[in-house]
């Protein structure tokens, strides 16, 4: 088993402390399973119902178990208290381990009951989706939703691991398999274009991935990322970069409940757009979007302007009437422009004129 560790600097009150995330590549679900019952530690597994029917001769040997519906209704206020009285009723103390096993939803979900329960427990994951491994699973934040606004209620705590066992990834669905491509696409746009390339002239077919070849494109994500958190881990600034596409993705996946992976497809369409309109190289929007359809990913959408303001307002990265947009001053170099909300309303219109052309 190879183990890989970032650093990531947490604050409480005026003391620092370090946390370390430990990336356990290459590993066996039910070999940690084993190890964490020969030690006796006091483990609940959160796990997306889905996975759990795809995989039944992996939880043979666990015990605590709590089963999530793998969609975005899971993360609201009545399921907090749901799992939080589970956690009781399972006398989960603040020994006690908590161990996602899913996509993005229950990475949410166990992140946030590992920050708030009893103050806070270590938690950990074992993602199962492309998306969770690049993406969802890595960096601490997690998130659940108010109402129809996403991800409002949340904190900011760095798991104990985030173990990979790719054979999870072999009962993906085609099209949920290319949904995380999206995210693995936008850390070659915003910080490494030799990601573009592997992806280009390699390939990562649903039918034929190689498990060793995948692992290293999913080290190379996952160390863009750790290197950006280890410099901004509470998202004051270099951090929102990785939000490359999520402003426009994030509203459409919540008005018209597509998948993330598609939504931010589209939103990175539209901010390479932004890009060459704010003074700033485009030459690259032609590549980027080549790549996406490679992978099946859409690049556009039939949106209403009015309800993506609306959503937009919501976004995090908003602050009185600016928004704090990404966009690319070169392939593999991304930055942050200050938008106002006529100006990103001007360009959503202008963008969706273009795509109906």
């Amino acid at each position: 088993m190879q183990f890989i560790t970032f650093m990531a600097v947490n604050k409480s009150y005026n003391i620092h402390f370090s946390s370390k995330t430990q990336l356990l590549l290459d590993s066996k679900f039910e070999d940690y399973v084993k190890l964490q019952h020969e030690k006796g530690t006091n483990v609940c597994y959160f796990i997306d119902k889905n996975v759990w029917e795809a995989h039944p001769s992996k939880f043979l040997n666990i015990e605590k178990t709590v089963m999530i519906e793998g969609n975005e209704s899971s993360k609201n206020f009545s399921n907090i208290e749901k799992y939080i009285q589970q956690l009781i009723d399972l006398n989960l103390d603040k020994k006690s381990l908590l161990i996602g096993v899913g996509g993005g939803i229950v990475s949410d979900i166990v992140g946030f009951l590992g920050s708030c329960y009893k103050r806070g427990i270590p938690f950990g994951f074992f993602p199962t989706t492309v998306l969770s491994s690049v993406d969802a699973a890595v960096g601490g934040k997690n998130g659940f939703n108010f109402g129809a606004i996403k991800n409002v209620i949340g904190t900011i705590t760095q798991p104990e691991f985030i173990a990979y066992d790719t054979s999870f990834l072999k009962s993906l669905k085609k099209e949920d398999y290319y949904d995380g491509f999206a995210e693995i696409i936008k850390y070659g746009c915003i910080a490494d274009p030799s990601i573009l390339e592997l992806l280009e002239y390699n390939g990562f077919e649903h039918e034929s991935f190689q498990e060793t070849e995948l692992l290293e494109l999913f080290e190379k994500c996952i160390a863009i990322k750790c290197d950006i958190i280890e410099q901004d881990p509470f998202d004051g600034g270099l951090r929102k970069i990785l939000n490359f596409g999520h402003t426009l993705g994030h509203a459409i996946e919540s008005e018209y409940g597509i998948s993330h992976g598609k939504a931010v497809s589209i939103g990175m369409e539209f901010a390479s757009f932004v890009s060459g309109k704010t003074n700033h190289d485009s030459a690259y929007s032609q590549k980027i979007k080549l790549l996406l359809n490679q992978y099946y990913l859409p690049t556009s959408f039939p949106f209403d302007i009015e309800k993506m303001m609306q959503k937009i307002s919501h976004d995090k990265k908003k602050h009185a009437d600016s928004i704090d947009f990404i966009v690319l001053e070169k392939l593999g170099k991304a930055t942050i422009q200050p938008l106002s909300s006529e100006e990103l309303k001007s360009l959503l219109i202008e963008f969706s004129d273009a795509k109906n052309d």
